[in-house]
């Protein structure tokens, strides 16, 4: 554009041509004549260049100028990385290029028109409703999808008075593939400020918006699909790390070539199942079974079924597994294969299928008795401490006392309505099953769980036992239903108490077994090193060594010791009003660290808080010794305190290897360790102690880099202290 300029500037000032010295009257005649030629052309309301024959520019005038500053924008536009910048270029355009002092630009955001910039107005936004009956001339633009020019507002019925003294208004709408974006709005203090050349100047800045602002959401579109696709592979990763039944992924041939974090419940460790065939676990017939269930897979097909699997200290499971083949660019490249253990349920089955007989027994007694008697059954089923209920024809015809309360519904609402309509929606499929008449059995139980859906939403996990009976001549299923959640939550404390207890009995066989010899040891060490006569000697010298080795290993023994009776013991804790700078120097004195290691300190100057001081030393020393041992190389251990407005932030970071992200999760797990020494009990410690002052503590931590713990104390208010 500048260089327009100067063609134009020579043009006009005579430098393209020579011109004699002297001129007479005629001469003076003919130069008034090109002033006002040049005049014209510079404002014609087409654009216009003039060039030699090389194709060097000799002229232009406004029109083309004001193209040339529109295609320069338009090529920044396209280059725009952010909705700010695009509205930004285009309001500097429209200012700068057309001189349109009073501009906005506004978005279609379905059936609104939302204001996004504004240049020039001031007072308050206010979006447009396109179903509304007053829309304005930057509405009906945008409806009728063509500008709008508006020589004087004053005489148009549509105007919405925008900036205040306006006018005339000029609307142009912003039109990509056919979809209308939104609009370009601007207005003058004069009357016939805008003409067909400013609106076709506006329309060319439109189309420069409207390309920029589809760039920018396909942009944005893709970069949403791929955070997307991350998280769901996440989530895939989550699910089948975390899932509650054991998944496996064999090769064709049935090598393991994965497994998810349940097959530790099985006794065995990833490395003793990776790369061993599945046949190698399983027992008796069902390895022909198995042979059957691969072959159904080879051909695509899934394959389910019981299997009878060897566990690693000998004894057998019985599992249910469900299998699908992995299938990538068209070719069978695996299995995935889940297990759920159901011995227990298999065994529960038995008891229940004696409960089923019995029931069985006093059904068909009852119902001999229905036909006798209504009366007698009648009483007989509304007396039973389990809800009744008759189906006929798919649809409830009876239900007793206790169904009825159970379900908080009642008779009114419940007669003529299927069974199933009162389960979870995951079970509605199997009770509406069920509630089928059935004359022969065959290998279904007659008796299953499913949950059913009070009327207050509330959700009871139920036994169900159905049989067909004949109900006044006809086909029927007599269900019978309790309530087991206390049962079930029974069975969940009882596995929950005995974990902890078998925990127990581990750190009390351990204080008991282990703590005298290590006692013994240690003072063995200490008597042999002060009765050593000669302990420059080189003999003496590789002896010292030793009995440091000894020392230091029965220390660590020691403190597993302390890690499983501080996990099992509940102490009291007593807090105090302590500084936690000095805290943290006395749990480095507890350690022995490397002199390769450099210890840095970024100490608030007021660290004091109301802790448990023995406990919160504990936990430091975990952290540190665990920061310590991450460094076997040596490296940097940053510690730092900082007080906030409600706690006090201790961040313990070091330079070592670090933790894979799949475990960072797992670290205040207890028993779960990385390393080749230790139970992985300490972490788990530290986040009990946290918890117990109502802390947090939280983990960072990437691969070569190190890994950096975060304890945050909140700070007891003085009345509290005291």
């Amino acid at each position: 554009m500048n260089q327009n300029r100067t063609y134009k500037s020579r043009l006009l000032s005579g430098s393209s041509a020579q011109k004699p010295e002297h001129h007479n009257s005629n001469a003076v005649a003919d130069l008034d004549t090109d002033q006002i030629s040049r005049i014209l052309m510079e404002n014609m309301k087409d654009a216009m260049v003039i060039v030699d024959l090389k194709g060097r520019g000799l002229f232009a005038n406004k029109a083309a100028e004001k193209l040339s500053a529109l295609n320069f924008y338009g090529g920044k536009l396209n280059t725009a990385d952010s909705f700010k910048e695009i509205f930004t270029l285009v309001l500097d355009s429209i200012d700068r290029i057309l001189g349109f002092g009073y501009a906005e630009i506004d978005l279609k955001d379905g059936s609104t028109l939302r204001v996004m910039s504004q240049h020039g107005y001031k007072g308050s936004i206010y979006d447009l409703h396109l179903d509304s009956e007053i829309i304005g001339i930057v509405g009906k633009a945008a409806k009728l999808r063509k500008p709008i020019l508006v020589p004087d507002v004053r005489v148009d019925k549509d105007y919405l008075a925008g900036y205040p003294g306006a006018l005339s208004e000029l609307v142009v709408p912003i039109i990509s593939e056919g979809e209308v974006l939104g609009v370009l709005n601007v207005e003058s203090t004069e009357l016939n400020a805008f003409d067909e050349k400013d609106i076709v100047l506006l329309e060319i800045l439109a189309s420069h918006a409207a390309t920029a602002l589809s760039n920018l959401r396909r942009k944005e579109g893709i970069k949403e699909a791929l955070r997307y696709a991350r998280e769901s592979e996440q989530k895939c990763r989550d699910l089948f790390e975390n899932a509650r039944d054991l998944i496996l992924t064999t090769d064709i041939e049935g090598n393991i070539t994965s497994a998810n974090r349940v097959l530790s419940e099985t006794g065995y460790d990833r490395s003793e199942v990776i790369g061993q065939n599945v046949f190698n676990f399983v027992s008796g017939k069902g390895i022909q079974d198995l042979r059957d269930s691969f072959q159904r897979l080879f051909d695509r097909k899934s394959a389910k079924g019981e299997l009878r699997i060897k566990s690693k200290i000998g004894t057998e499971a019985t599992v249910e597994y469900n299998g699908n083949a992995i299938i990538q660019n068209g070719k069978i490249v695996g299995f995935q294969v889940i297990m759920r253990d159901v011995t227990h349920r298999k065994q529960m089955e038995e008891e229940l299928k004696q409960y089923s007989t019995n029931m069985e027994e006093i059904v068909k007694k009852r119902t001999e008795e229905l036909l006798e008697s209504e009366r007698k059954y009648s009483t007989l089923v509304e007396e039973l401490s389990d809800g009744v209920a008759i189906i006929q024809d798919e649809d409830i015809i009876f239900m007793n006392k206790r169904g009825l309360n159970l379900l908080q519904y009642s008779k009114d609402e419940v007669i003529g309505t299927p069974f199933e309509k009162f389960a979870n929606e995951t079970y509605r499929r199997l009770v509406k099953e069920r509630c089928k008449p059935r004359i022969k059995q065959g290998n279904v139980s007659p008796t299953y769980e499913a949950n059913l859906v009070t009327k207050k939403g509330e959700e009871l996990v139920t036994e169900i036992c159905a049989k067909t009976i004949r109900y006044k001549g006809r086909p029927a299923v007599l269900c019978a239903f309790r309530d087991i959640r206390e049962r079930k939550q029974a069975e969940e404390q009882r596995l929950r108490l005995e974990k902890m207890a078998t925990i127990g009995e581990v750190a009390t066989m351990v204080a008991h077994d282990l703590r005298n010899p290590l006692t013994a040891i240690r003072n063995a060490s200490f008597y042999i090193r002060k009765n050593c006569p000669h302990q420059t000697d080189a003999g003496c010298v590789d002896v010292l060594e030793m009995l440091n080795i000894i020392e230091q290993e029965t220390i660590f023994a020691d403190n597993i010791v302390n890690d499983l009776l501080g996990f099992t013991a509940r102490e009291l804790t007593q807090k105090q009003k302590q500084d936690i700078n000095k805290l943290l120097e006395s749990s480095l004195k507890r350690l022995n660290i490397p002199d390769d290691i450099e210890i840095e300190k970024n100490f608030s100057e007021d660290a004091s808080v109301t802790v448990d001081s023995k406990q919160i030393e504990r936990l430091f020393v975990n952290l540190l010794r665990n920061a310590v041992q991450a460094m076997a190389e040596g490296g940097r251990l940053t510690i730092t305190t900082k007080k906030e407005e409600d706690h006090l932030t201790v961040a313990i970071a070091d330079t070592g290897v670090g933790v894979p992200k799949e475990n960072t999760s797992k670290l205040f797990q207890p028993l779960f360790t990385t390393k080749s020494k230790g139970i992985g009990l300490g972490l788990a410690i530290s986040k009990r102690i946290a918890t117990q002052h109502a802390g947090t503590i939280d983990v960072a931590s990437e691969v070569g880099k190190g890994t950096t713990f975060t304890l945050k104390l909140p700070i007891a208010s003085e009345a509290a202290s005291k």
